[in-house]
């Protein structure tokens, strides 16, 4: 959490969280399968790609 206006990033955070729950059971309803990177994440490629292709290997 930013340690200025505090409150204008919680609430852009929860907004953000909402739409992405929204958006990811939209998906979901129309039968898509979901794998969710965050950008943290691509610090590590090779974990990412070991984790998408275990994904891929699960259908």
């Amino acid at each position: 959490m930013p340690k200025s206006r505090q409150d204008f990033w919680k609430e852009k955070f929860a907004r953000n969280e909402r739409r992405d729950t929204e958006n990811l059971l939209l998906l979901k309803d129309r039968g898509w399968d979901v794998v969710t990177v965050w950008e943290c994440q691509l610090k590590n490629p090779v974990k990412v790609k070991e984790d998408v292709l275990a994904f891929l290997g699960e259908r």
